[in-house]
Parts: C-alpha cells; sequence; structure tokens
C-alpha cells in the first residue's frame, strides 16, 4: 500500500515535485538502516564474555565505605561493566540503579550483577510512565538528603568512532549530567560526576 501511494503521488505531483519523493524515501531507509547496522555493531562489541572479562583485567576493590557511588545502568555490557569496575575501586558502597522499562532485561541483568559477587547494591526504580531520566534523578536526591552529601555518580560513556555516532548515543548521560550536577537539597556543593569512557570501533 505504502508502495501504490508512492507511485500515485510520484505520477500525479511530478511537476509539483512529487519526485522528491523517490530521492527521500530511499534516503530516510538508508539511514535507517545505517543505524540499525551501527546499534547491532555496537551490540556485539559490548557483549561481556569470559574473553573480555580477561581484557578488561581484574578489578582492585576498595574497602572504603566513606563515600555513596551511584552508577545508572540500563544492562549490563562491557561499557557498564568497566564502569562498575571503577566504582567498586573507589568505594565498597556502590549503588547500581536500574530503570524498570522492561522486566526480562531487568532481570537478566540483576542475575548478571549478582553473578558478579561484587557486592553491588542494585535498586529497581519503577517507572510507570516509561521515564528514564526522573526516576533516577529523584532517587539520587533521595540518596543525598539520607546522607546529607552529594553522592557521586559514575556514568558509562560510549565514545564511538565517527562524529555523527555521537549523536546516537549517551543521550540519558548527558541530562543526568546537566541536572544532578548540583542539588538545591544540599547547598554550596558540587557533585562529583565521572564518566567512565569505553571506546566502540566503526
Amino acid at each position: 500500500m505504502s508502495g501504490l501511494a508512492l507511485i500515485i503521488t510520484f505520477i500525479a505531483k511530478f511537476e509539483e515535485g512529487g519526485f522528491l519523493v523517490f530521492i527521500a524515501i530511499p534516503l530516510m531507509i538508508k539511514i535507517c538502516y545505517t543505524i540499525r547496522n551501527h546499534y547491532q555493531r555496537i551490540e556485539k562489541q559490548l557483549a561481556v564474555t569470559p574473553h573480555s572479562k580477561k581484557q578488561d583485567g581484574q578489578p582492585h576493590f576498595s574497602e572504603s565505605t566513606s563515600r555513596t557511588v551511584v552508577v545508572p545502568v540500563s544492562f549490563l555490557h562491557r561499557g557498564t561493566y568497566k564502569a562498575l569496575s571503577f566504582a567498586r575501586e573507589i568505594s565498597k558502597n556502590v549503588v547500581v540503579l536500574i530503570v524498570d522499562i522492561n522486566p526480562q532485561t531487568v532481570e537478566n541483568t540483576c542475575k548478571q550483577l549478582e553473578e558478579l559477587s561484587w557486592g553491588l547494591k542494585v535498586v529497581i526504580l519503577p517507572s510507570p510512565y516509561r521515564s528514564i531520566l526522573q526516576p533516577i534523578i529523584e532517587y539520587v536526591h533521595y540518596l543525598d538528603r539520607l546522607q546529607d552529601q552529594l553522592v557521586t555518580i559514575i556514568l558509562p560513556e560510549l565514545v564511538p568512532a565517527k562524529w555523527w555516532q555521537h549523536f546516537l548515543h549517551n543521550r540519558t548521560a548527558d541530562a543526568i549530567t546537566r541536572v544532578l550536577s548540583w542539588s538545591e537539597h544540599i547547598p554550596n556543593q558540587a557533585r562529583i560526576i565521572i564518566n567512565v569512557p569505553f571506546h566502540v570501533k566503526n
């Protein structure tokens, strides 16, 4: 039906610019396929495997509990694995935040985190309206008030190989940095937010 509508528009409106749809539609399809292929390549590179764990090295964990470190994750991949490892090197008190958008993904991620045996505290944040940012902001502010100091945030950051790929990643991390750099609950303090980069290819 879409193809038929495209042909009719092309014939009926050719002199009024109908020919442009034959340029625009294939171009849009090409862009969509390019983005999909990019995400598929990134997913393969980010997969956590025994080989990738050996390649990323064994972390040296801290026993200090003086500071709470929060790490928001969507699922466990090599980027979040590296960020969690860095968080544990800073503090023993690491809180992993998972926003419950997909129950199956949440269940799998919790199982993978438990298998790490790193002593991580996993907090699942409900999100009835499928918002990712708001539940994280509210929980971080809750921890700020609870501890009377700004908690430290560790953000996994994917570093793409090409400039245009930056528009496809790290949007939530950028928003978290903008919103949570300061807190009205504890004024005159700047929050420590650390981005842990993971470079991907292609």
